[in-house]
């Protein structure tokens, strides 16, 4: 997130100073063609930008998720995205949002912005749990945000038959855990992968990236007091290796950490 500093010929889409967002990697400057940026607008406050591409990534795992009015959902992982579908959830009706992470100030946050209840997968598993909340069915959908191969083995246990599992996260390393039997196959779950880079497809072609944008970038404004909240480190870009390290392996405090170019 930045400003526009340059204009190209003949570009007369965006001003000078205009505040935008592009996917590009960190750095002081990026070349970038016109269409390649968001406009932001006039943000209350400016930081608030760099939420942009975690509100895509959560805005569309629930798009994906197609959640009816008063559905039992589940959602794993509370980091910055898990917090975003939890508050997004409690917009789109849906009667029970049960979260689960293992780290209590983020349990707490879900609880703070949405969320009816909150576990922990310390405590036991989760899926006989979500049972008991939910009248013995288990979730009408499971949003598994951790991008942990545990996680995305207890979500396909969770999900009620015939539920649907969204596989938001990264998933890298190695699934010795993963099981594709027991619940995998009595329950028949629909296991969905949520990328960011399209929308979903059976919303028809009223719905494209474009458009996904425009209401996410509304939604910026509207979640401005919670995203603040999650910002809890900020580092110059000289300490740049210290800000990821904190993301790696920091105290259960640290969520969203900011690279600060102006220092």
């Amino acid at each position: 997130m930045g400003k526009v500093s340059e204009l190209g010929a003949g570009v007369d889409t965006l001003k000078i100073g205009d505040r935008v967002f592009a996917y590009v990697p960190h750095g002081e400057h990026a070349v970038v063609p016109a269409n390649g940026v968001v406009p932001l607008g006039n943000l209350e406050d400016a930081e608030i930008g760099v939420f942009f591409a975690n509100l895509n990534t959560a805005y569309n795992g629930v798009l994906d998720a197609n959640i009816p009015l008063g559905a039992d959902v589940v959602v794993s992982g509370l980091g910055v995205i898990g917090q975003m579908v939890t508050r997004l959830l409690a917009r789109n009706g849906a009667r029970q949002i049960i979260v689960v992470d293992g780290i209590e100030q983020r349990r707490e946050a879900a609880l703070a912005g949405g969320a009816t209840t909150a576990l922990s997968p310390f405590d036991g598993p989760v899926a006989e749990r979500v049972r008991d909340l939910t009248e013995g069915r288990g979730a009408d959908t499971v949003i598994e945000v951790s991008g942990a191969a545990p996680a995305l083995n207890e979500a396909i246990r969770t999900a009620g038959f015939n539920g649907t599992v969204i596989a938001m996260s990264w998933y890298g390393g190695t699934f010795e855990s993963l099981s594709l039997s027991g619940e995998f196959h009595h329950n028949r779950p629909r296991i969905i992968s949520s990328q960011v880079g399209t929308v979903n497809p059976f919303l028809g072609p009223l719905w494209s990236v474009a458009r996904r944008g425009k209401i996410v970038r509304d939604y910026l404004d509207e979640l401005t007091p919670d995203l603040k909240r999650f910002i809890t480190h900020r580092v110059p870009l000289a300490e740049a290796g210290r800000g990821y390290g904190l993301l790696d392996q920091g105290p259960p405090e640290v969520m969203q950490v900011l690279i600060d170019y102006r220092q």
